[in-house]
């Protein structure tokens, strides 16, 4: 059987709802197909949130909170998290990376070759090395391929396989992610001013904005709430109020609160007041 006779055997064998972005990729190959189809199956499982799936992971012996991103297409590791890990030689040039919103821009540092111990088994991470993100390490798209890996949102768990290899490891839910201002703001007397704040994770809704406490609010002169709130294109929108009587100033990177998922059996609703 021809290449092409086996991408076309293929095609008809695809789920309906994989067949028009695996025909976006233009495979001639009958690998190409199963490695398209594939990383559309693991999208596909995610009714949970991408990016705020945590695991627990050693990394040459070290503990490291480890961040499933499947819009990350390689894994990407922070330099400060690697100086604290015995690791071996740093390969390629300095440069920069887009993330998967085509806007955000990081400096990269090369890559690295890793050994992740999760639940007990071995895998073998090639991961970015980057000035800063919003997780301390990230296992992309070429970590959930390579070890076909299947996510289990209902019961917070992923499957990873390898070889004769299988195991479950459960979902860290712990994890708060700071969200940080995106530029320097200066924000008048008795004004309220909207903040961008950014996040470098994938786009995600039903996000729990927890604001900094009253004391750090005291401090930088500012009232924020906590809050229901959207993430798109890594960033969200807060409303920040100066009740001081003289300006303002928020430098880029301050912290003004922590994102977190809501549990599966919150119910939310909005309440109005009615007046008469």
């Amino acid at each position: 059987m021809t290449d092409a006779s086996k991408v076309d055997h293929l095609f008809h064998g695809l789920k309906s709802s994989f067949i028009k972005e695996v025909f976006r990729h233009a495979p001639t190959t009958s690998e190409e197909v199963l490695k398209v189809a594939k990383q559309e199956e693991v999208l596909e499982q995610l009714n949970y949130p991408s990016s705020l799936i945590f695991l627990n992971t050693r990394i040459h012996g070290r503990n490291v909170r480890a961040m499933v991103d499947t819009g990350a297409t390689t894994s990407i590791i922070t330099r400060s998290t690697l100086n604290t890990l015995p690791h071996g030689q740093i390969h390629g040039h300095a440069g920069n990376i887009t993330l998967g919103d085509g806007k955000t821009t990081l400096r990269r540092y090369g890559w690295v070759d890793l050994m992740v111990k999760i639940n007990g088994m071995k895998t073998h991470v090639r991961a970015m090395i980057v000035d800063a993100l919003a997780a301390n390490f990230i296992l992309g798209m070429d970590w959930l391929t390579y070890y076909d890996v299947h996510i289990l949102p209902g019961d917070q768990q992923l499957k990873l396989h390898h070889r004769r290899w299988l195991t479950i490891a459960s979902f860290d839910t712990d994890t708060p992610i700071d969200a940080r201002v995106d530029k320097e703001y200066q924000i008048l007397p008795g004004s309220e001013c909207v903040i961008t704040l950014k996040i470098t994770m994938a786009p995600a809704q039903n996000l729990y904005f927890q604001a900094i406490n009253g004391q750090l609010q005291n401090q930088r002169r500012i009232t924020l709430q906590d809050g229901l709130v959207t993430v798109d294109n890594s960033t969200l929108k807060v409303q920040v109020l100066n009740s001081s009587k003289s300006s303002v100033t928020l430098q880029k990177n301050v912290k003004l609160g922590t994102l977190s998922h809501l549990s599966f059996d919150t119910y939310c609703s909005t309440m109005t007041q009615v007046t008469e």
